[in-house]
């Protein structure tokens, strides 16, 4: 026989447990067909985007054919707020800031073909001064400079005429005052010196250094230089002039031009690839090893000692005999 199988009925309690606990059932949402079918519609009709797409997409994407039928065209061109779209949060815009604005003075510069350092250095001088004055105040700024005793009248030229190009570009009345400039003569480091600083780097910044010293190039020249401006065999360098100087070819040592060999055929440079770090990567490194040998030394005129020195150092060697030097 086939035994009977008993149903248990379900309840909402355990009477076995110590304690009673009770489960409620869960309710299941229902909606009438009808109602089914409206919600239906409204999901169809309802806009794929949301209120203010049309104002906010770039002008490259074309415009959806769903947006062109649509009731609300001009309210989502001209960006209006409407109850409806709460579910969207409106991206804001960003302020225009002090550093927005010399952004895009400097950009300017870059768009009329000046060069990536004059960019950086105008950047520069106008974000330090727009720490102490508000540049959108010509006044403020003239008596900045004028009161201000802790730069020099050369540097505040450069920052004149760097604080002139914004103006001209937010077409503030400004005029760039003078400054007088203080004549010094040049200091020239000694043979001694520069030896000793060649020979505390490395082999990077000594083949950096005896480069400079031998050819006289500017910082910018050298970090231009490329497999391209460059005879390894005879030891000729063909640099890009800067600092709107003429073409030249430079003839390097035959212990400087066998560095050079030996730090590209270790390197592995490509053929337009920059042989040589950027300038301020250069002075940086300079300034670290010149006082780490000031100190070794005990000598603090070490420190008196920049990276465009060796080239002071080129000429006068070039313009005297050795000996004096």
């Amino acid at each position: 026989m086939i035994p009977k199988t008993t149903t248990t009925k379900e309840h909402n309690s355990y009477s076995n447990l110590p304690y009673k606990k009770t489960f409620k059932k869960s309710k299941l949402m229902c909606t009438h067909p009808q109602r089914k079918n409206k919600i239906n519609e409204e999901q169809k009709t309802r806009c794929q985007h949301y209120l203010g797409y049309l104002y906010q997409k770039l002008k490259s994407n074309p415009i959806p054919p769903s947006c062109i039928e649509c009731k609300q065209v001009l309210e989502c061109m001209l960006n209006k707020d409407v109850s409806s779209t709460i579910w969207h949060i409106k991206p804001l815009r960003p302020l225009e800031t002090p550093h927005s604005k010399i952004f895009n003075a400097v950009w300017n510069l870059a768009k009329k073909g000046c060069s990536q350092s004059t960019v950086k250095g105008y950047s520069k001088k106008l974000k330090l001064l727009s720490k102490f004055v508000n540049l959108d105040d010509p006044e403020g700024v003239n008596n900045f400079l004028a009161n201000n005793q802790n730069w020099k009248n050369t540097y505040k030229q450069i920052v004149g005429s760097a604080y002139l190009h914004y103006a001209r570009f937010y077409n503030l009345d400004w005029k760039k005052p003078k400054f007088k400039d203080t004549e010094r003569l040049a200091y020239v480091p000694s043979t001694e010196q520069v030896s000793m600083i060649i020979a505390a780097s490395d082999r990077k910044y000594s083949l950096i250094f005896s480069i400079l010293c031998d050819t006289g190039l500017h910082p910018v020249e050298l970090n231009h230089l490329t497999l391209k401006n460059v005879d390894l065999e005879n030891g000729i360098i063909y640099p890009d002039s800067a600092k709107h100087e003429k073409g030249r070819t430079l003839k390097l040592k035959s212990s400087t031009s066998a560095m050079l060999r030996e730090y590209v055929s270790w390197n592995k440079f490509g053929l337009n690839e920059k042989l040589f770090p950027s300038t301020t990567i250069m002075s940086r490194n300079f300034v670290r090893i010149r006082n780490r040998l000031a100190e070794r030394l005990c000598k603090p005129q070490l420190k008196k000692l920049r990276l465009l020195d060796l080239r002071n150092y080129y000429v006068a060697r070039s313009n005297c005999p050795q000996s004096e030097i």
